[in-house]
């Protein structure tokens, strides 16, 4: 945000028309560089939002590796469209450096570039968002955790619907190089709508012991049943037993985190985890 001030500070939003040279050059310049913080906000928090998903739901290891591609591809499109940002002219100071000759890539290689980063982002996040959601409703637990904890972690719809909507945008943008002070306010703006977004969804799910707290145990819990999640591969299966009087968790760093995991989502209840064989 900071350099996006400095960039709508020197006239970023204003047609370049508007602008004295010196201004145009420095908005021109603060733009690109304000996009690489920007590109990288929505990208690395869909990390921890995949970290917790996995321990949480422990999905196989073929739907473990198939998600942590999927996130691999997204974060090469984005390093990939930073870098096409900066290397489609020769010398690069041409895109902030009114009247310098270069030699610029087609627009087309940049709009490309960025739809195809714009579309594995989206992808990604609708499944971190609807993945845990189908989970969860085929649990025997409460309708009432299920809507929250499907909310909670399902935020991230909003974030996809952004990337969709943004990628509607890059043509415009890329095709109009000339006024880019002006065409790209679109893209500033709602890529920090997106980077909201999916921050919002990484940290709503730890703000459900504090709902806990102000509403009451029982408004998510409905009673005193304790289950343990056990898994086999995406299909999830709950085994009903008695809560420990001694409340300890089960030894073991792994299971030690997994269950603080679910005691911080699922409301300070004790979960057993049980170590099966998967098939």
């Amino acid at each position: 945000m900071s350099m996006i001030s400095v960039a709508v500070h020197w006239g970023a939003g204003r047609h370049v028309a508007t602008l004295t040279v010196s201004e145009a050059e420095r908005a021109l310049m603060f733009t690109p560089i304000a996009f690489i913080p920007g590109i990288l906000s929505y990208t690395v928090p869909k990390f921890s939002v995949l970290i917790l998903i996995k321990d949480l739901l422990s999905p196989s290891r073929r739907h473990l590796a198939t998600i942590w591609i999927l996130a691999c591809v997204s974060a090469v499109l984005t390093v990939l469209c930073i870098v096409v940002v900066y290397a489609q002219c020769n010398p690069s100071r041409a895109l902030w450096t009114i009247g310098l000759k270069a030699r610029c890539w087609d627009p087309i290689v940049l709009i490309a570039t960025s739809i195809a980063a714009g579309a594995s982002s989206a992808l990604f996040d609708f499944w971190l968002a609807l993945y845990p959601a189908v989970v969860l409703w085929g649990m025997e637990i409460n309708p009432r955790k299920k809507i929250a904890l499907s909310t909670a972690l399902g935020f991230g719809v909003c974030a996809g619907s952004v990337a969709v909507y943004k990628c509607t945008k890059f043509k415009a943008a890329g095709e109009n190089l000339a006024d880019f002070t002006y065409t790209a306010v679109d893209l500033v703006i709602w890529t920090n709508i997106e980077a909201n977004c999916v921050i919002i969804s990484a940290c709503i799910p730890m703000l459900l012991p504090f709902v806990e707290l102000i509403l009451g145990k029982n408004f998510l819990n409905g009673g005193g049943q304790v289950f343990s999640l056990v898994t086999f591969g995406s299909h999830p299966r709950q085994e009903y037993g008695n809560l420990p009087n001694d409340g300890a968790a089960e030894k073991g760093a792994g299971a030690g985190r997994r269950e603080d995991w679910l005691r911080q989502v699922q409301g300070g209840v004790h979960v057993q985890s049980k170590q099966i064989d998967r098939a």
